[in-house]
C-alpha cells in the first residue's frame, strides 16, 4: 500500500485512527510505503 501524507489536513484522532488501521495492516504482513513532509 503506497499512502501520500495520509496525514496532511487531518485533526490529531484521526492521526491516531489512521496509525491504528496502519499497525493492524503490518500486522497482517502487508507492505506499506508512506511519504511524508514532517522534519523529525
Amino acid at each position: 500500500i503506497l499512502l501520500d501524507e495520509p496525514f496532511a489536513g487531518v485533526d490529531p484522532i484521526a492521526v491516531a485512527d489512521i496509525q491504528s488501521i496502519i499497525r493492524q495492516l503490518a500486522e497482517r504482513n502487508i507492505g506499506i510505503l508512506i511519504t511524508d513532509h514532517n522534519v523529525r
